[in-house]
């Protein structure tokens, strides 16, 4: 039959994990955690896998916690906030045989209010920073940069601000593109209101749409950088 979408009864779950973040409250609903949100996602991310395809023929989809599927535990090591879960589900689809942290990729969270949508690589290591820095100034690979934020950059979607609040050094502050050698990442995405097709309808389709309009980014960074 193939996967539509999650069951409706997964928006309640999320709403108990927001008021009850705990482990004791989870271990009580594991059952609930396993089979309205766990199972579903391994066969959406299958179907994603073979949809996205359609996109960006070098996506990958592993159905499997720490494949696409990302932890549901936080790490409180560094945080004032030391409640142990996340209250959304994370997906990744990344391109390129590298790890996922290390590659481009397409990126998705929904709760019980909204869903994220966004692409790009979340950190540069150094080496990727060259290269990505020598394509910013690059007139050809740069101007196709900023045509690939322009059509993707649309609502909800904006690219997130730069890290640095100065162009770094050894680069002209004047240069047309210095907003982008301010970045230290490139990641373009934003939050909207649930669709319907989360609980009722094709999800994967609707994901596949919205994918889609950020995949330019995506696919220079993958060209260009990865």
């Amino acid at each position: 039959m193939g996967f539509k979408h999650f069951p409706k009864e997964l928006q309640n779950f999320f709403k108990g994990l927001k008021k009850n973040n705990s482990k004791d409250w989870l271990d009580a609903h594991r059952d609930d955690y396993d089979n309205l949100l766990m199972e579903p996602a391994k066969d959406f991310v299958e179907a994603m896998g073979s949809a996205l395809q359609k996109i960006a023929p070098g996506i990958r989809a592993e159905p499997r916690i720490n494949g696409s599927i990302m932890r549901m535990n936080r790490d409180t090591r560094f945080s004032k906030d030391k409640t142990p879960y996340k209250t959304a589900i994370h997906f990744i689809f990344w391109e390129g045989a590298g790890k996922a942290k290390d590659s481009p990729g397409l990126y998705l969270k929904f709760d019980d209010q909204e869903v994220g949508m966004a692409v790009g690589m979340m950190g540069f290591d150094p080496a990727r920073l060259d290269r990505y820095r020598k394509a910013v100034l690059d007139d050809v690979s740069g101007d196709a940069l900023e045509k690939a934020i322009k059509a993707a950059a649309k609502s909800p979607y904006s690219l997130r601000d730069p890290h640095y609040k100065k162009v770094p050094r050894g680069f002209d502050a004047d240069h047309p593109r210095a907003d982008l050698l301010r970045q230290n990442s490139l990641v373009i995405g934003g939050e909207a209101p649930l669709p319907g097709a989360l609980y009722g309808g094709d999800f994967v389709a609707h994901c596949v749409r919205e994918f889609k309009k950020l995949r330019p980014v995506q696919a220079w960074l993958t060209d260009n950088v990865a």
